[in-house]
């Protein structure tokens, strides 16, 4: 990890001040650092996605965010797309829940992109969101603008929140350009979920965080509200981190 987290962690602990259970969902100043650390604009299609830290849940790691966003979502009955080849933890997550996953296929011919048509084909009436994962584990693609815009007609023509997975956003290579996918649509309600693991070369420290990108307020307060209550079954993340 860089030399400023190390420290920062050292202090922490050093003060005394975080031996305890902070908020479930994560200390304020912490929500509000993330907020505006991703609050995007997107000056091609005119688009801002204002964050404020009500739209912030912090969580034990990326995969604690994905436990809470696709419990959240749907139950018992219900069905959700997710991607294959894909993280392994998504099919667990939903086997807990009694959930479907319905597995839209990547192509390995053209740079894991999804086959849309297939995914599309896998909707019906029991599907709860889709959710994507960019850039990509296993396959590490790095879907283009074009390729995510497909995606996001697809969730407005059957009204489908989408779960993306960006715990990967901005590795890549030079040459490619990873895009979230909320800086390109207003009308899709989606949740993002990320974490320090990655980006910070920290995995262990168990910090994630839910963004919930939601301008129109389709999610409404339920939503919201599940989020922060689910985030209390383990009594919050790592305070120290």
């Amino acid at each position: 990890p860089p030399d400023s987290a190390i420290i920062s962690v050292t202090r922490a602990i050093v003060s005394g001040k975080y031996n305890g259970y902070g908020p479930s969902h994560g200390y304020l100043k912490a929500r509000q650092a993330i907020a505006e650390k991703y609050t995007l604009y997107n000056k091609e299609a005119d688009i801002t996605r204002t964050l404020t830290e009500e739209d912030i849940c912090i969580t034990s790691g990326c995969s604690g965010a994905l436990r809470i966003a696709m419990s959240v979502l749907a139950g018992h009955g219900d069905n959700v797309l997710i991607p294959k080849p894909g993280f392994g933890l998504y099919k667990t997550i939903n086997g807990n829940n009694n959930v479907q996953s319905r597995e839209y296929n990547l192509l390995p011919d053209e740079d894991w992109q999804i086959d849309l048509k297939h995914m599309e084909s896998l909707i019906d009436e029991n599907t709860k969101f889709i959710l994507i994962n960019n850039p990509s584990n296993p396959c590490g693609a790095v879907y283009s603008r074009i390729h995510l815009n497909n995606i996001i007609k697809i969730a407005e023509k059957y009204q489908l929140p989408i779960i993306s997975d960006e715990i990967y956003g901005n590795m890549v290579f030079p040459g490619e350009t990873f895009i979230s996918l909320p800086s390109l649509t207003n009308e899709v309600p989606i949740l993002v979920t990320s974490g320090i693991a990655k980006q910070y070369c920290c995995p262990g420290w168990r910090l994630g965080w839910i963004m919930i990108y939601d301008c129109h307020f389709r999610f409404g307060l339920n939503i919201r509200n599940a989020i922060r209550r689910l985030s209390q079954v383990i009594v919050g993340s790592n305070t120290l981190i």
